[in-house]
This record gives structure tokens, sequence and C-alpha cells, in this order.
């Protein structure tokens, strides 16, 4: 597959992003603002694996060989690792910034389901405009009218 250089420096600005949440982690909660700066970055890396992905055609057996089979081997010795440090050392490690590979590891298995949909041009149509209709007209129009949105969307 051809290099596509842009997806490079999208990579770098999206490992700034997760640079700046883990950085700002042991900010005081008060000053959350730093930290938000920084949202984008788990987003913009979904988005080139889905660029990367639904751009081919994998078939399922390669898919779950080369990418499933192998997230889940690393997240389940990852595990183990962190199990045994907090048995063998009374060190409890947190493990809550490994919620992403599980998360990739789905949407991998939901990749062929992702797929039928990316390629039928009507769902895409149909879907972008309930996203559309549901994740901005609404929420602005009740923002308007008095910030009902909050309760409705929270």
């Amino acid at each position: 597959m051809k290099r596509i250089i842009y997806l490079d420096y999208l990579r770098i600005f999206a490992i700034l992003g997760v640079i700046l949440i883990h950085l700002t982690s042991y900010v005081n909660k008060t000053d959350i603002y730093c930290k938000e700066f920084g949202r984008y970055a788990v987003p913009c890396f979904v988005m080139i694996s889905g660029v990367l992905f639904l751009g081919r055609n994998i078939p399922l057996d390669t898919l779950f060989k080369k990418y499933v089979f192998k997230l889940a081997i690393a997240l389940i010795f990852i595990l183990i690792i962190n199990k045994l440090i907090s048995v063998c050392f009374h060190i409890n490690c947190p493990i809550d910034h490994l919620w992403y590979i599980p998360m990739i590891i789905c949407i991998y298995m939901a990749y062929p389901f992702i797929k039928l949909f990316i390629d039928n041009k009507v769902l895409v149509k149909y879907f972008l405009v309930l996203a559309l209709i549901f994740n901005f007209i609404i929420p602005t129009i009740c923002v308007f009218r008095g910030g009902i949105v909050s309760t409705f969307y929270d």
C-alpha cells in the first residue's frame, strides 16, 4: 500500500494530543481545560485506522490472525504482567489507559459490517443526515430554546 503522507502528519498531531492528555492527567481538577485540548487524539487514531482499513479488502481469516489475535494476545500479556507486579510487589498499577486496545479489537471485529455499510453510498448519506440532525441541529435548537439539550444528551 502506498504511503499517505498526510496521515503521518495527522499521527504526529494525534501523538502530541495523547502526550498532552497524559501530561495533564496530574493537573489539578480545577485546571481541566489543558487536558481537554488533547481529546481530539483518540478519534484521530480511530479515523486513521478507518482510512487504512476501509480502503482495502481484508479477508476475515487474515483480519483475525493478523490483527485481532495479536492485539488480544498483547492485551492478555499486559494484564498478566500487571497482575504479577501487583501481587509480587504490592504495587497497584492502574490499567485504565488500556481501554483503547479492547475498543480497537472490537472495531477490527466489526470491520466486515462497517465495510458493507461504507460501500453502500445510500446508507452513508442516510447516516450522515441522521448524524447531522441528532448531533447538530436538534442540540443547537435546544440550546437556543433554553438548554434542554444538557438533560437529553448527557
